[in-house]
C-alpha cells in the first residue's frame, strides 16, 4: 500500500463507536456507518476510486480495479481460466 493511499484511508476511517463497534466514513456529507472494517474500506473506494486490488492480466484495461479480494478472485476465475 502506498503512503498516499494509506493516509487517505486512515483519514476516512474515523473510529469505532461504543460497544457495537460501528465504523463511520468521515468523507464530507456522507454519514455511512457499518459494523465491519472491510465494508468501510469497500465503501471508501466509492469516494476515492483508489484500490490496490486490480487485474494484472494483459487483456484487462488499466482501470480494472476491485473493491474486495473476492471480486478480484471471481473476475480472474471467470474471465481468465479455461475451466
Amino acid at each position: 500500500m502506498t503512503d498516499r493511499v494509506k493516509k487517505e484511508t486512515e483519514k476516512l476511517i474515523v473510529e469505532r463507536e461504543g460497544v457495537q463497534e460501528r465504523f463511520m466514513c468521515s468523507y464530507p456529507k456522507c454519514g455511512y456507518t457499518c459494523k465491519r472494517l472491510r465494508d468501510l474500506k469497500s465503501h471508501i473506494f466509492r469516494h476515492t476510486h483508489i484500490s490496490l486490488l486490480y487485474s494484472n492480466q494483459p487483456e484487462c484495461s488499466d482501470n480494472m480495479y476491485f473493491t474486495n479480494a473476492y471480486r478480484l478472485y471471481r473476475h480472474l476465475k471467470v474471465r481468465h481460466t479455461n475451466e
